[in-house]
């Protein structure tokens, strides 16, 4: 009993430490920080920090200040958050209380959330913010955080490629930074769709709001701002040889007026993109030492391979134009191995948005009661019964199909053998006739000897029957060449009904047994030798596919030797460990060797297209 009794003293004592009255000091500490937050906001963060260990003996709702205030500062200090544990007692410590202190705890545990890359999570806090926030004509306050969730929702959307989200989201704040006169937020806001509408392919729009951007930061007197963004619209009108002369004036007015250059006239590295559109413009008007200088400035120390991309395609295309083959050769190798390697790590950087996705799935769904996982299961029998419903009847469907094409074939082949046959015996006639003929001749000419031969008789002899020779053995020819023109044609109706016999040469070469072999093994991959023997082989057996692929500036080196493991028809999983690469890249370059080559989008119709297209049997 008397423990107890102990239990509730001591309860009742950390409630009443809990919930006593401020600390005078503390109050003092927070309003200081507070107001530092916007101008100042790394005076700010130092200040509190200076105070943490003092805080761990203030109230609760001073402690909750504090932190609140803490991860205002560091958002706004561009100090990236690496635990949600505080922020997530921050926020429910505000549910329920004052409506903007609860849509400003929500918003920055988005913020967290978009620092440890989960994007699920961080739309559903900033939507958690939206949720609390009581907007009134004179909160400007409200209107200021209401502007920057949806920002930073727009960044999060942009980062997923989310580009209407995005779009949808840069309106509204917009909207709420113009409502209260944040003219300069509500700019970058607008420029920002600007760039999203390009990306989403829809120039004209792009073009329209960024001119309205230009104007009115030329109007609201934020001259550098509108010569930074100018450069987006260099963007635009750097691949459009009709805006050279707008092109060229926006230039222009950057060289002179930017504040970006250093003492040298140089750009930072996070400007310097800006000389690949001075290259281009240079370019179009056949400066080509000039692009080629200009393209070359991109390059800035530590830059990364992926960045080069840029810069190596200019001076692709500046080769290319001057014709010199050896620095066309380099250039289009270092561009498609930028290329490649951008892919690469877009391919990461979805990756891992999927998996933070996929963890976020997995949290909600194991938050599901046993009803909806009984449900689930349910849905799933149901699936895999219709699938397997379905799988049967394509299979009936398939053989009738292979019975009625075995029938046809078996009607061809007879028709082709009995072609042959007639074939064999016309020729055989004309043998017999041509012997006749000869051995006619030649005893004509011994019994009359060379006087008779003289003989008008024996000549009109001779003659006549040179004649009827003529005529029977252009009669046979043509019945031949009828007859071998129907077995070509029977030949091609064997081979589109997909019956002709499976005795194609490439198929018996040493290079391919030998991949295929390889095939089997997982841990063996393709030698370079082994690449260019396989390379050689084909172009000997389809050079028309290999024209095609060349001719096509969008085939990499690497996309045609999965092509060639296509044609071969090897699985997927095959053709990954073959080449060491992965499962998204094969699928990738084999959408873009079938849109270049067919116009085709999907990665599944390729073999088929290139079966048709260059009459590849299989092997």
């Amino acid at each position: 009993m008397k423990r107890h009794i102990i239990y509730i003293y001591a309860l009742a004592a950390l409630l009443l430490a809990d919930c006593g009255s401020s600390n005078p000091k503390a109050t003092a500490l927070l309003q200081q920080a507070d107001s530092l937050m916007d101008a100042q906001p790394d005076s700010a963060l130092h200040l509190l920090e200076s105070h943490k260990m003092d805080k761990d003996a203030w109230p609760r709702p001073q402690r909750m200040r504090w932190e609140l205030l803490r991860a205002k500062a560091m958002n706004k200090a561009y100090v990236p958050f690496t635990t949600d544990s505080v922020m997530l007692q921050v926020a429910s410590y505000y549910d329920g209380g004052d409506p903007n202190d609860a849509m400003l705890a929500y918003y920055l545990l988005g913020c967290v959330y978009r620092d440890l890359g989960e994007a699920p999570r961080a739309i559903d806090s900033y939507q958690e913010a939206i949720s609390k926030s009581e907007k009134s004509d004179d909160d400007k306050s409200t209107y200021r955080t209401l502007s920057s969730i949806y920002s930073q929702m727009a960044n999060v959307y942009h980062r997923q490629l989310l580009l209407t989200n995005e779009i949808e989201a840069r309106k509204k704040a917009y909207h709420y930074a113009e409502s209260i006169g944040l003219t300069k937020i509500a700019l970058y806001e607008k420029k920002m769709s600007a760039n999203a509408y390009s990306l989403l392919n829809e120039r004209d729009t792009a073009e329209t709001l960024l001119k309205e951007v230009l104007h009115l930061y030329e109007e609201n007197d934020y001259v550098q701002d509108g010569l930074q963004s100018s450069i987006l619209l260099m963007h635009l009108y750097a691949e459009q040889q009709e805006h050279l002369d707008d092109l060229e004036t926006l230039i222009k007015r950057f060289d002179l007026e930017s504040n970006l250059f250093d003492l040298n006239h140089e750009l930072k590295s996070r400007y310097r993109y800006y000389y690949y559109y001075k290259g281009r413009y240079f370019e179009s008007i056949a400066l080509l030492d000039s692009a080629e200088y200009y393209y070359r400035k991109v390059q800035y120390p530590n830059m990364s391979f992926v960045a080069h991309n840029s810069m190596f395609k200019g001076l692709l295309s500046v080769y290319a134009k001057r014709h010199v083959a050896d620095s066309i050769a380099k250039y289009a190798q270092l561009y498609c191995m930028a290329n490649d390697s951008s892919i690469a790590k877009k391919d990461m950087e979805l990756t891992a948005q999927m998996e933070a996705s996929y963890n976020y799935n997995l949290f909600r769904k194991q938050a599901l009661s046993s009803t909806e996982k009984a449900n689930k299961r349910l849905v799933y029998i149901i699936i895999l019964l219709v699938l397997s419903i379905i799988g049967l009847i394509v299979m009936i469907i398939i053989r009738h199909k292979n019975q009625m094409l075995k029938k046809e074939k078996r009607e061809l082949v007879e028709v082709l053998q009995a072609t042959k046959e007639d074939i064999a015996e016309k020729t055989q006639q004309l043998k017999v006739i041509t012997d006749k003929h000869q051995q006619t001749v030649k005893s004509i000419k011994e019994n009359l000897g060379l006087a008779m031969i003289a003989n008008e008789e024996a000549q009109v002899v001779i003659e006549t029957l040179n004649k009827q020779n003529q005529m029977e053995t252009k009669r046979l020819m043509m019945e031949i060449e009828e007859r071998q023109k129907r077995v070509e044609t029977l030949e091609r109706q064997l081979s589109i009904s997909g019956y002709k016999e499976k005795s194609d040469p490439f198929f018996r070469l040493g290079i391919v047994k030998r991949i295929k072999i390889y095939a089997r093994d997982y841990k063996a991959c393709l030698s370079d030798s082994d690449q260019v023997l396989l390379y050689n082989s084909v172009k000997e057996y389809y050079p028309e596919l290999i024209n095609d692929m060349m001719c096509s500036s969008t085939v990499s080196n690497l996309g045609m030797q999965v092509c060639f493991l296509v044609i071969l028809q090897l699985r997927p999983n095959e053709i990954t460990h073959l080449l060491n690469i992965s499962s998204s890249q094969v699928g990738n370059l084999k959408k873009g060797v079938n849109a270049a080559l067919f116009g085709d989008s999907t990665a599944r119709t390729l073999y088929k297209n290139l079966s048709q297209r260059y009459k590849i049997l299989p092997s």
